[in-house]
């Protein structure tokens, strides 16, 4: 599946008119599916992210989800998009992880000055801006 997203740079006061008509808009021109249609907007997702989703049959018969919410919303999925992160964001998450955890196991193993190597360690984590663990990775 292909996947757009339509950022709408309108008033607050406007914003469910103009997100309804792109709706109404994208589902006219192209052949919506009934069961795809999401809206975040009437129910927010618990972190505040608002959107409405819609799923269209391109003319090449792909199907295509359609985001389309304003620059407000945007900005606040965009916020919390780093504790989600892309591929690469995860893997590279995982990798500091296991290399973290890897130095606390040798630590632990070895003995030695145990105490200054978790504190350093732990400083560590608590510098980095954002850190997240995923059952996914």
């Amino acid at each position: 599946m292909f996947a757009i997203r339509i950022i709408l740079d309108t008033p607050v006061e406007h914003e469910k008119i103009f997100l309804l008509a792109g709706v109404f808009d994208c589902n006219d021109y192209y052949t919506p599916n009934p069961d795809r249609l999401r809206d975040w907007i009437s129910t927010p997702k618990g972190n505040g992210y608002e959107s409405l989703h819609t799923t269209v049959m391109a003319k090449n018969g792909q199907w295509v989800e359609v985001q389309i919410r304003t620059k407000r919303m945007d900005e606040i999925a965009e916020r919390d998009m780093p504790l989600i992160g892309n591929i690469r964001q995860r893997s590279q998450v995982r990798i500091n992880l296991e290399k973290w955890l890897m130095r606390v196991r040798e630590t632990l193993e070895n003995r030695t000055s145990v105490h200054s190597s978790l504190l350093m360690t732990f400083a560590g984590i608590f510098l980095m801006k954002k850190f997240c663990v995923h059952s996914e990775g």
